[in-house]
């Protein structure tokens, strides 16, 4: 059934059926835009100043409620908000062209329409978003898209060229942006977040020549808007309206990170009595407020008493991803999260610890069959495998499908997993993914830096 949408003066058509995301198999467990206004409603606002639209990422945040303070502080301390509005030091255009063509390489369409918008208000021009750029232009884009693909190849020469351009801290700024995107990417991709009618228009006729389509993330048989419509870069009244909101959200977030270190001893050491390792890559972010939330981030992620679908689930999923993307580093980190808590776990012994490491290496490295008969196989032979371990299986198989980038969470996947993970598990799952992706950006860049 096609339906035409009125949406800002512009006609819009769309099909009614949405493709099948999970984002649109948990539609009704959302948590209502209302409901967040009243929990959090100096945050929504800012963001609206950012990107011009609360996003519909929200609602499903908050059916693990953890994501979505996961999400609260990630993105405002990655990106130095709201001081790096108007820091005279900051390159706002290049961070958002990071932002955007990182989101693009990951192959994220509702992450790439976000970051258009959110580049363009803070100055990045129609002509570097659609490929005529300049030296250091083109030394941003070759770093965003190296980082952000699957394996990424980032090499030294990528963040030599970008030092030729920048001083140091102009390319933290930089490098932190594509990191930050890696959470967003992974995230909207792996859900399939509905992107918010407001940010089609708002970008659509920039994004539309240069082959960009929405896919997943609207309704079949929408049109791009052909008009010149261009979000507003920023004014004095955007930084008015950041002023105003900005010390509920730090009175907020203050709250959330009380009594968590900010300095990177501090830190190794509060992670490993909280969340059973220490971390050491956290101490090497690049300032303080930033290794505050990142620390508050794993300690709430792996806190025993917010997980709903348990830490050595979690910690499998997060080995599934670090041997997909192929991150020796993550990978040795994920195995022992794996061994402490399976080695808590009532009756796994050596044994079902070892098993348990074997089926996440396997299903890492194995490829990924997307067609049912293949799957129920996979979930048969890992229901197995793990059995009398405690690991949700279609936890693992709903892992491996969200872990490349794009993701392969397809309905055929959906069909097969969802049944079998409830809202608040698939968007737990979901989150930690996220995060192992963000640390798996940062520390391409810290091991070639």
């Amino acid at each position: 059934m096609v339906t035409t949408v009125l949406v800002g003066g512009i006609y819009l058509k769309a099909v009614l059926a949405m493709a099948e995301t999970l984002a649109a198999q948990i539609s009704d467990a959302r948590v209502p835009m209302a409901t967040l206004e009243t929990r959090y409603r100096p945050m929504l606002e800012l963001v609206r100043q950012l990107i011009g639209v609360a996003p519909n990422c929200d609602e499903l945040l908050e059916i693990w409620p953890t994501g979505f303070r996961t999400y609260n502080l990630i993105v405002p301390n990655s990106l130095n908000l709201p001081v790096s509005l108007w820091g005279r030091n900051v390159p706002k255009d290049l961070v958002g062209l990071g932002m955007y063509v990182s989101s693009r390489a990951a192959g994220c369409p509702y992450c790439t329409a976000h970051t258009c918008s959110f580049a363009m208000r803070r100055g990045t021009s129609v002509e570097a978003m659609t490929g005529n750029r300049s030296p250091v232009e083109v030394a941003v884009t070759e770093y965003a898209e190296a980082v952000a693909q699957v394996p990424a190849y980032v090499t030294a020469d990528h963040v030599a060229a970008l030092r030729r351009h920048l001083d140091e801290g102009q390319v933290e700024a930089v490098v932190m942006g594509t990191v930050m995107m890696g959470f967003l990417n992974k995230f909207m991709d792996v859900v399939g977040v509905e992107l918010e009618d407001e940010a089609l228009l708002d970008v659509g006729s920039v994004l539309g020549p240069t082959g960009w389509s929405p896919g997943k993330h609207v309704e079949a048989g929408y049109e791009l808007p052909t008009d010149s419509h261009r979000p507003k870069v920023d004014s004095a009244a955007t930084y008015l309206q950041v002023i105003r909101q900005a010390p509920g959200a730090i009175r907020m977030e203050r709250r959330w990170v009380k009594g968590v270190p900010n300095r990177s001893a501090e830190s190794a050491q509060f992670l490993a009595t909280h969340a059973g390792h220490a971390f050491p890559l956290v101490g090497k972010l690049p300032s303080r407020r930033l290794i505050r939330a990142i620390t508050t981030v794993l300690r709430d992620n792996l806190d025993p008493k917010s997980t709903s679908v348990g830490l050595p689930t979690k910690a499998l999923a997060g080995l599934v991803f670090a041997t997909v993307v192929g991150n020796e580093y993550l990978v040795e980190e994920n195995t022992q999260l794996v061994r402490r808590y399976l080695a808590a776990t009532e009756n796994v012994g050596t044994e079902g610890i070892h098993q348990a490491l074997e089926v996440a290496q396997e299903l890492g490295e194995s490829p990924f069959p997307q067609d049912e008969a293949g799957l129920a196989e996979m979930v048969a032979n890992l229901s197995d495998r793990l059995h009398g371990v405690g690991i949700n299986a279609s936890a693992l198989i709903f892992s491996r499908a969200a872990a490349p980038s794009p993701a392969e969470v397809s309905p055929a996947v959906l069909a097969r997993v969802t049944p079998k993970l409830a809202p608040a598990q698939a968007i737990e799952v979901a989150v930690w993914l996220s995060v192992q992706q963000y640390l798996h950006r940062f520390e391409r860049f810290v091991a070639v830096a």
